[in-house]
């Protein structure tokens, strides 16, 4: 079943990254950018989001099995 596309909902999800930015202060292979604006375009969701150094990420996650980021996030565990 073919979806409409329609336009991207503003939840306020980069306003929060802007201030919050504790998966980058928590990321042990410093992998997160702590730039106040998000910088990288994601050609395939067509989005900005924040730097990652996906090879850094990587060698963290399969050394030490790593997800610190997603653990200390406030927004993926609201209250």
């Amino acid at each position: 079943l073919p979806l409409v596309p329609d336009k991207p909902i503003d939840f306020g999800l980069q306003e929060f990254c802007k201030v919050c930015k504790k998966c980058a202060d928590n990321c042990p292979a410093s992998a997160i950018s702590m730039d106040d604006e998000p910088s990288e375009v994601d050609t395939v969701v067509k989005s900005i989001r924040w730097f990652q150094d996906g090879k850094k990420c990587l060698a963290q996650r399969l050394a030490y099995g790593c997800s610190k980021c997603q653990g200390v996030c406030p927004w993926s565990k609201p209250d």
